[in-house]
């Protein structure tokens, strides 16, 4: 396909979680290949890149101070890279972080996706935030706080919850979408 340009790897709610983790472990060249996009939107959860989480609290996100405290996986796979799969280990954690945060990624959620109905409620989930749209929140801040130099973009489209549909057809996934670099 040569006159392919660009690919964009796209997953709402559990294929949102996939495409996350997918662009963390995926040794795609991209040097080889045209560009390449993913796009996760409306993941229940998140794959941190280390041991810290942040919650926004009292209109400021703040480090959680012990994360394991009553939490003893919440950094194992898939909400961390302990114990990660056996693809994960075919380069090393540093190289793998770095080219994860080279990657271009557009958290796109819903901003009213706030309710829990289909949400990972386990203790590591839940560190992550109350719901789909404070977790990417809180994910986009550890990105921000802990690897400034990352190459990740966030973007919310107002009055949608938990709707693939209306996330798919709206302007913010369209720019994302047809709007090569």
């Amino acid at each position: 396909f040569p006159s392919l340009k660009r690919i964009v790897f796209i997953g709402h709610s559990a294929g949102g979680q996939f495409i996350q983790r997918y662009a963390v472990g995926t040794n795609i060249n991209q040097e080889v290949f045209p560009e390449v996009v993913f796009v996760p939107s409306n993941p229940s959860s998140y794959l941190y890149l280390n041991k810290e989480r942040y919650q926004f609290k009292n209109n400021d996100f703040k480090r959680i101070s012990d994360p394991g405290k009553n939490c003893d996986e919440y950094n194992h796979y898939i909400y961390g890279l302990i114990n990660r799969p056996k693809y994960y280990y075919k380069t090393s954690y540093e190289y793998k972080i770095k080219k994860f945060l080279s990657k271009d990624v557009t958290y796109l959620m819903g901003e009213e996706d706030n309710l829990t109905d289909y949400l990972d409620r386990s203790c590591e989930a839940n560190l992550q935030g109350k719901d789909r749209f404070q977790r990417s929140l809180n994910f986009y801040y550890y990105l921000k706080k802990e690897y400034s130099t990352h190459n990740h973009k966030f973007l919310s489209v107002p009055g949608v919850g938990h709707d693939h549909d209306l996330i798919f057809n709206s302007k913010e996934f369209k720019e994302v979408l047809f709007s090569p670099k």
